[in-house]
């Protein structure tokens, strides 16, 4: 009986079937921790404007709003944006798109904005998927016939996502 078990022993230890008791007194193997400096949440970008309808941003036909620069070695995924804004009386046509202060042919209409309950204010908010490089400014872009141009008509613009590294 004796000569089995050392050579099952002997079998399992040429096969590398080390026994329980060999096998503890080995260091584990090591352990690679790997992170995705690109996660959404690690880089989260969040910008809100909130402007006077007047000549800072607006004319007859669009309320144009920039937003800063993305930084230097990073790209902007726009995921989500937001507007508020008011026509004149009559107004018509609104709508609202995304585009970059570069304008590299990098143009995205969003949904048409639909009236508030109180039939003052357009109102656009949408999921996306929008990219702006290093260096170029988010441009959220509010159109109409006719904007309201004066100083006492409140509008604001939101846009949310992440940087990723180059």
């Amino acid at each position: 009986m004796l000569r089995l078990d050392f050579l099952a022993l002997s079998a399992a230890a040429t096969l590398g079937l080390a026994p329980a008791a060999h096998a503890a007194s080995e260091p584990p193997p090591p352990v690679t921790l790997v992170q995705n400096v690109n996660e959404p949440g690690l880089n989260p970008y969040q910008k809100f404007i909130s402007f006077n309808q007047g000549g800072a941003y607006c004319y007859n036909f669009a309320c144009s709003v920039e937003f800063p620069a993305v930084p230097a070695g990073k790209r902007l995924v726009i995921t989500y944006v937001s507007a508020q804004f008011g026509l004149a009386s009559g107004g018509t046509l609104a709508s609202v798109a995304l585009t970059t202060s570069s304008n590299e042919n990098n143009q995205e209409l969003l949904p048409a904005p639909a009236l508030d309950g109180l039939g003052r204010f357009y109102i656009c908010a949408s999921p996306v998927t929008f990219y702006v490089n290093a260096g170029d400014h988010p441009v959220v872009i509010m159109g109409g016939q006719y904007m309201l141009d004066n100083n006492s008509n409140g509008a604001q613009v939101s846009v949310t996502g992440y940087l990723v590294t180059l």
